[in-house]
């Protein structure tokens, strides 16, 4: 296939933004407007530099006959002409037109709209992952995040990529097994990374900033249930609204002390819906380890998503704990700047 490049990318225009697994679409001009040159035939074309998803032609009628112009929408496109056309160039093609050839001109289509184009993202197998702390909080400033509640035991990370695409977040408190579960989607722009070195360890922490809450489980002992994967796994319906409590008799009748007594240690997971994840691993003689190895192709995984923006980009944060949180924390009553 011949091709030439045509222009380089406009002055002052932004180059194209794209995430891994999404599909390129592309705008194709001066496509003869005589039906020599069929939606079929560019999808034969283009399936050279990829997979193409969908082709959509606009014949656009006048004294040029050359006036027609597509749409087209590759999934896994080839690595180097996707780089070419990222970066704002057009290109000059030879495109089969019966028994010779016509040029045609390609360019990013930054303004298509994708609808139900499917993503392609890899099939992956759950990971999971053990924390040496939770906590739950807000970020009262981009780079200060003020906690309200941690815990540190038997706490992990689930990681479904591909049958929910979501985070589970695990823990035991006060003898009770909880699940904080929450789709990629639900986590606000992107995890917040950064990192501590202190002589042979080191410690990350992530922070997920939430658009919703998460859904809320807990594992209860059920004398009519028995499973070999664990105790029954109930959903909470939290008895607050707005932070405030709501009269215990209308969530719970006088039989259920159990499931009372669960949902009132849970932590306000509905008000506070910034997440403080800590990983700490071993570097011996300054190599990584297998487990921080695991962590770091979790995030490459997760990059893939849109969950983390970059792997190697680290932003730092001050983290304070709760007893060290300035009271009362009201907007109203912060001092002025």
């Amino acid at each position: 296939m011949d091709s030439r490049r045509r222009a380089g990318p406009p002055r002052g225009r932004k180059q194209g933004v794209r995430a891994d697994g999404d599909p390129l679409c592309l705008f194709v001009q001066r496509i003869p407007t005589d039906n020599s040159v069929t939606a079929q035939d560019l999808a034969r074309f283009f399936s050279k530099l990829g997979t193409v998803s969908k082709t959509v032609m606009k014949k656009v009628y006048g004294e040029d006959s050359l006036n027609g112009n597509a749409t087209v929408v590759l999934v896994n496109p080839s690595r180097g002409f996707e780089e070419l056309i990222l970066e704002g160039y057009t290109e000059a093609m030879l495109l089969p037109c019966g028994p010779s050839t016509t040029s045609i001109l390609v360019r990013q289509d930054r303004n298509a709209n994708l609808g139900n184009v499917p993503r392609l993202k890899p099939n992956l197998e759950a990971d999971e992952i053990e924390l040496v702390r939770f906590a739950i909080g807000k970020l009262a400033q981009p780079d200060v995040f003020y906690e309200e509640w941690a815990c540190s035991e038997e706490v992990k990370l689930v990681v479904d990529y591909t049958n929910r695409q979501c985070i589970q977040v695990c823990f035991a408190y006060q003898s009770t097994k909880y699940m904080l579960d929450y789709f990629f989607k639900n986590v606000r722009n992107s995890f917040k990374i950064s990192r501590e070195i202190l002589g042979e360890k080191c410690v990350y922490h992530v922070v997920a900033s939430l658009s919703l809450p998460p859904k809320v489980s807990y594992g209860t002992v059920d004398p009519c249930f028995y499973s070999i994967a664990g105790p029954k796994i109930v959903r909470a319906a939290l008895p607050r609204i707005s932070g405030r409590l709501l009269p215990l008799e209308t969530m719970f009748s006088e039989n259920q002390q159990q499931a009372q007594a669960a949902l009132l240690r849970l932590p306000e997971t509905g008000n506070f819906m910034d997440h403080h994840y800590t990983f700490k691993f071993l570097r011996a003689d300054g190599v990584i380890g297998e487990s921080e190895e695991h962590f770091l192709r979790i995030l490459e995984r997760l990059q893939t998503y849109g969950v983390v923006a970059n792997v190697h980009r680290l932003v730092p944060c001050t983290f304070v704990e709760r007893d060290a949180v300035p009271t009362p924390y009201d907007i109203e009553k912060a001092e002025l700047p």
